[in-house]
């Protein structure tokens, strides 16, 4: 019972962290996307 407590944490973490970066990556991937679309308008 001990490791499926500490397996759940683990889990619970993982998923925190994996969620902070997929905001993180999307944040950034949208960014890009402002800035292609500048280029393209001054192009």
């Amino acid at each position: 019972m001990i490791m499926t407590g500490f397996v759940l944490t683990v889990v619970a973490i993982f998923f925190t962290t994996a969620g902070f970066v997929l905001g993180f990556l999307q944040a950034v991937i949208h960014q890009k996307e402002d800035d292609n679309e500048e280029n393209f308008t001054n192009h």
